[in-house]
């Protein structure tokens, strides 16, 4: 990886996949393994298309994601949890 190729720019970091915030929430109930019921507010309109162009990141940087989106979250939540 040389870093001075990706000096000065902004990359979009994802996994390759749209993910909702209904999805995230799903997530986050299922690891912490409570009874918790979400409360929804009025309805918004979610962008349909959430999903981040990683060829820029992927070209410049030789990078590319490690980890699902539920393993980093796993690992997230875990590395706070403890």
């Amino acid at each position: 990886m040389n870093a001075k190729s990706g000096f000065g720019e902004a990359f979009n970091i994802g996994n390759g996949r749209n993910i909702s915030v209904n999805d995230v929430t799903n997530a986050i109930l299922k690891l912490n393994r409570k009874n918790i019921k979400p409360i929804h507010g009025p309805a918004v309109i979610e962008p349909k298309n959430t999903l981040a162009d990683i060829e820029k990141v992927r070209n410049l940087l030789k990078w590319s994601p490690k980890h699902t989106f539920e393993e980093g979250l796993e690992k997230t939540y875990e590395h706070f949890v403890r």
